[in-house]
Formats: structure tokens, sequence, C-alpha cells
């Protein structure tokens, strides 16, 4: 074989090394059966936001069990005194790119039978939304939503509040905890990534968490983490990553009943 015939054959495997180089890998060989996924929340700052436990309580004291005043979390998960917890990031804001957004409580054991879900505009304590629940005497994980008909401004903080009425005729004895929603918006090419994939998917979550998008990414893996090891592993490994592992095997409850006309503003 001559030097032109050796040059045009090299010549001929770089192309075809960089033109299947250059091929776009599919979703489904990315997430393969049998795949690891981990999906673990990037670190985030602290922005003022309340604590996410009733460690302080929103409210008062009056129907809680058992004492958790001033007992850090880390405590209390360890000894399996899981109080009424908020699954957030540290910081306890859910970044999020919804109108509508959820967040997920756990609710312990509780005699109390009604709860009140709240978001309010942070900077003006505006209600745009408020409906009161019934509580089942089970405890687990809720998943607590803002119906589609309340529009969420981009850009903007909004608190959520989340009380079991302890009292119905003393209000000031409610138990609760309280986070911030942020509305955010998607650079250009990260939008054009995350809807090249299939919705609802594994790789759609890993996208969101890259961004901190965290109610995306946990609406996904709660989907499907009781219908998919992949998900349920990665659930575990999201909630390892925030401290909140002791929750990881907790069950989603149906929960909860609107029992009265929603507030939205």
């Amino acid at each position: 074989m001559n030097i032109l015939q050796i040059k045009a054959l090299t010549g001929g495997i770089s192309t075809i090394i960089f033109t299947a180089a250059s091929l776009p890998i599919s979703t489904s060989a990315q997430l393969s059966p049998g795949m690891r996924v981990s999906l673990r929340f990037p670190p985030v700052a602290e922005r003022g936001a309340p604590p996410r436990t009733i460690g302080t309580g929103v409210r008062g004291p009056a129907c809680r069990t058992q004492d958790y005043k001033n007992v850090p979390l880390s405590t209390m998960l360890a000894d399996s005194r899981i109080p009424l917890t908020a699954l957030t990031p540290e910081n306890n804001v859910v970044k999020t790119l919804s109108a509508h957004p959820s967040i997920y409580v756990y609710v312990p054991k509780t005699k109390d039978k009604q709860a009140e879900f709240r978001v309010l505009e942070l900077q003006t304590e505006t209600v745009v939304y408020k409906s009161q629940l019934a509580l089942s005497n089970t405890p687990g994980i809720v998943k607590l939503s803002l119906p589609a008909s309340v529009q969420l401004d981009a850009g903007k903080i909004y608190q959520w509040q989340f009380f079991v009425i302890c009292d119905p005729n003393n209000r000031e004895a409610d138990e609760g905890v309280e986070g911030w929603f942020e509305r955010a918006t998607l650079s250009t090419d990260k939008a054009t990534s995350i809807q090249q994939v299939e919705p609802g998917s594994l790789e759609q979550a890993r996208l969101y968490v890259e961004d901190g998008l965290w109610d995306e990414t946990l609406n996904i893996l709660a989907n499907l983490r009781d219908r998919n090891p992949q998900a349920q592993a990665a659930w575990v490994d999201l909630l390892d990553s925030v401290q909140l592992g002791a929750l990881a095997k907790v069950s989603i409850i149906d929960c909860c009943r609107i029992t009265s006309s929603p507030t939205e503003n």
C-alpha cells in the first residue's frame, strides 16, 4: 500500500470517527435499564427564608405531640421524631419555572383534621391563594398544588404557608411550616435541551436539577419513584443531598381534599 492510499484510508477513518461523535445520543442510551441515575441538588446560598420544619414554629405549639423547640432537624431525624417538615432545599427556597407550583410537606400523625394552605406575594404580603383542607390521620408526605387558575409572576418571590389548625376557635394556636417560591426563567440553550428529551423523564429531571429547579425535579421523581427503580434511587439521592434522607422511604399519601372554597386574587 503506497503512502497516498494510507493517507486516504486514515482520512476516511477520521471522518467516520468525527461523524459518529457528532451524532446525538438518545435518551434511552443515556438511561439504559440498570443504569444508576444519581440526582444531587447543587449547593444553595442562604436567602433569609424561614426554617423548613416546625422547630421554631410559625405560630404556636398547642397541638404538638412532642416538643421540638430548639431541637436540630438532624437530631429529630436520627431519633425518628420527624416533625412537620417541608421537602425543600436547605435554604427553603423552591426555585420553579411553573406559574402554579407545588410544595411537598411531611405531616406526622395528628389528631387534628383541618389544615390551611396559603400563598402570598412576599413583598406586599398580598394573599394570592388560600384554601382549607381535610387531613387524614395517616402520617406521610402530602403534595399541595396551586391550581392552574393561579399565576405566579416570573421574577417574583412568593411565600407559601401550611398550617395544621389545632383549635378552630384560636387560630393563633396553629402549627405550621412556611417557605418561599421563586419563579425563575431558563436560558434559551437550557430550554432547548429540556425540550429535546422526553417530558417527565429522568433525563429531564437531570437537566432541571442542574439549574437548581427543585419543583420540576421533585415532581418528576415523585411521579416515577413507585414504578421505576432508577427514579426511586434518584429520589433517595436527591433527599440525601439536602439532609432529608430520613424522609426518602416515606409514602406520598393521597391528600388533601379541599373543604372550603379557595380564595384566588
